[in-house]
């Protein structure tokens, strides 16, 4: 049947004074009333050819179909993504038997290494299986893999549980002191009160909206390379502020605290020049030269300036975006490849900026040893602090009731106009706890759970992850339910947030985030006008 032909069978049976929006969902309705009928229909036939099996399972997926087809197609703005396909329903399943099968490994490996008395490997074991039975409880039936906890549950799990694991056998073969299970079981919390927030941002909070059309593909092509050059430009002028010039700048990337300290306007300027241009890039058809010359250009400056974590931030929002756009779900080996290559990127950038250090020598240095101990820095460096922090908050020092959040309201202001605003949690930290190499120069992040321990105890980690998941719940559902191009990539960039905030802490994560985001917002509106 035509859509002429429905709408005019919809109109005999309608009431005249329906506005436009009533008439649209009875359409709909009555589409799909079609469509189901035709299905059952089949159906029925079926029986009576005596093809009981497959008559079933076509009167089952009738319903799916039905609306899958015709709501996409007739009610974009009620159902404006469509449902996982075959494959990807496979996948999805795969990852649901693997995730059940993972848990019950851990918990028997938890319980024998506990009747063993091995209590240093109880911890990571713990974790994983938190992690893992969080991702097959806040798995809702459609079963998108991107849902923030089960992003959140594959990090823990990887870097904190198997990497954490690695760090403790490592430990006790080299004598050195091992992470004790209550770090293990304060991380578990908090990821377990992160996936209640996460429903219900998902479940109570309602997005309504239409994903429209994207009408700006042609002025973000023109933009993509001017917005790298001017983030070049802005990078260079910080340049010859701090250091006198951009050569002599290199050499000194390994102090960028000092370096750019006063400077941070503008950084932020040339995170949102650059950011929302090389991110919406990916939704739109643009020449590999236009694209190349705008992702060095733009990225360039935010490698250097903005530490090794830059890179990964970066390169991970766009794969998760590119995943947002296409509706797909990645398969195991995606994933292997993404962590090896963020391994490797990482790595490879800690091993550069430490040939830049004054006074380190290449020779009789071990590449792969330093990779095993970067990446093992990387994973379980924050697990270590907030070991730490536990165990010395409060015997040794008090709580600090939220001070570590008044930096993130003073970020706007450089600190030559107030020399004594209020420190970001890192410099707090370190000052606190690493006064010399602070004093040196180099910072040392306390991790996120760790920042909110040291600011109201458990029930800082309690309500605090609980209130970062329903941010990001709501930031799920809006990208899900009808969200434009530009709330993919803002949710595609928390995401990519999300363990550098669970690393590092909230004062350098958030300025990161939020000069990314408006940006995004920036950039999407200005290539539309």
């Amino acid at each position: 049947m035509s859509l002429q032909g429905v709408q005019c069978h919809g109109a005999m049976n309608l009431p005249l004074s329906l506005d436009m929006a009533t008439g649209r969902n009875s359409i709909c309705a009555v589409q799909y009333g079609t469509a189901y009928g035709g299905h059952v229909g089949r159906a029925v036939g079926m029986i009576l050819h005596s093809r009981e099996h497959k008559a079933r399972r076509i009167e089952r997926q009738a319903r799916t179909e039905s609306v899958a087809e015709v709501m996409q197609v007739f009610c974009p703005e009620h159902f404006s993504t469509s449902l996982p396909k075959s494959d990807d329903r496979a996948v999805l399943s795969a990852w649901k038997m693997a995730s059940f099968l993972g848990a019950v490994a851990a918990a028997i490996a938890m319980a024998a290494v506990a009747i063993g008395s091995e209590m240093h490997l109880a911890g990571p074991f713990l974790l994983v299986l938190s992690g893992l039975l969080c991702h097959l409880i806040t798995t809702g039936p459609k079963g998108d893999f991107w849902n923030p906890s089960m992003v959140l549950s594959l990090m823990l799990v990887v870097t904190y549980g198997v990497l954490g694991w690695v760090y403790q056998l490592k430990a006790v073969s080299d004598n050195e002191c091992t992470i004790s299970v209550e770090a293990f079981a304060v991380v578990s919390l908090a990821l377990v009160c992160f996936s209640a927030g996460d429903m219900l941002g998902r479940t109570v909070i309602r997005c309504n909206g239409s994903s429209g059309s994207f009408k700006g593909a042609r002025r973000l092509r023109l933009w993509l390379p001017l917005s790298g050059l001017l983030s070049v430009l802005v990078f260079a002028l910080q340049a010859r502020l701090a250091a006198g010039g951009l050569m002599a700048i290199i050499p000194r990337l390994h102090d960028r605290i000092r370096l750019f300290q006063g400077l941070a306007y503008l950084s932020m300027l040339s995170n949102v020049l650059a950011i929302g241009a090389i991110v919406l890039s990916m939704s739109v058809d643009i020449p590999w030269s236009s694209r190349a010359v705008g992702y060095v250009l733009g990225a360039i400056p935010i490698m250097l300036r903005g530490g090794r974590d830059a890179p990964l931030q970066i390169m991970m929002t766009l794969v998760v975006y590119s995943y947002l756009l296409k509706n797909t779900v990645p398969k195991a080996r995606h994933i292997a490849a993404m962590v090896c290559a963020a391994g490797l990127l990482y790595t490879s950038y800690a091993f550069v900026f430490r040939l830049l250090v004054p006074g380190v020598s290449p020779q009789g240095f071990s590449f792969w040893r330093y990779s095993r101990d970067s990446i093992l820095f990387a994973a379980t460096g924050s697990l270590k602090e907030l070991d730490s922090i536990l165990k010395t908050v409060p015997l040794v020092f008090p709580h600090i009731y939220g001070r570590s959040f008044a930096g993130l309201l003073t970020m706007w202001i450089p600190r030559g106009l107030w020399a004594d605003k209020p420190y970001g949690v890192g410099g707090m930290y370190s000052t606190v706890f690493y006064p010399v190499t602070y004093a040196q120069g180099t910072g040392t992040p306390p991790s996120f759970v760790g920042e909110l321990f040291w600011n109201f105890s458990y029930v800082g980690v309690a309500l605090g992850m609980l209130c970062l998941g329903v941010f990001m719940g709501i930031l799920y559902r809006k990208q899900r339910r009808g969200g434009s191009r530009a709330a993919k990539a803002i949710y595609a960039l928390t995401v990519a947030m999300l363990f550098p905030l669970i690393r590092n802490g909230s004062d350098t994560t958030v300025v990161f985030w939020l000069t990314g985001a408006v940006s995004i917002l920036l950039t999407y509106h200005a290539v539309q006008i």
